[in-house]
């Protein structure tokens, strides 16, 4: 997070990607709202394609759907306060 105020402050555009997997979809969401506050121009993320010897950090269908209402709630909410041209508050609440 500390590196990203050197690309801030330049002119290259900065993307922050991360791989969603059972460890940390929980907390993606709240990535979203840490890179937004600090600047990114894209925040894009995968699901974790496991190896033969990984299947235990898979993530079910049914939670990963889960996750991506909670990311598509995420986006419209973003989306509509950059055309609104509003200062989005950390404090909302995804339902």
């Amino acid at each position: 997070i500390e590196a990203m105020n050197y690309f801030i402050n330049s002119k290259i555009r900065l993307t922050i990607m991360t791989t969603v997997s059972k460890l940390n979809i929980n907390e993606v969401p709240e990535l979203v709202d840490i890179v937004v506050e600090n600047g990114a121009n894209t925040f894009a993320f995968a699901r974790f394609c496991p190896s033969a010897n990984d299947y235990s950090q898979m993530i079910s269908p049914e939670d990963y759907r889960e996750f991506l209402d909670k990311m598509w709630k995420k986006f419209i909410f973003y989306k509509e306060c950059f055309y609104a041209k509003i200062v989005p508050k950390r404090e909302y609440e995804v339902v």
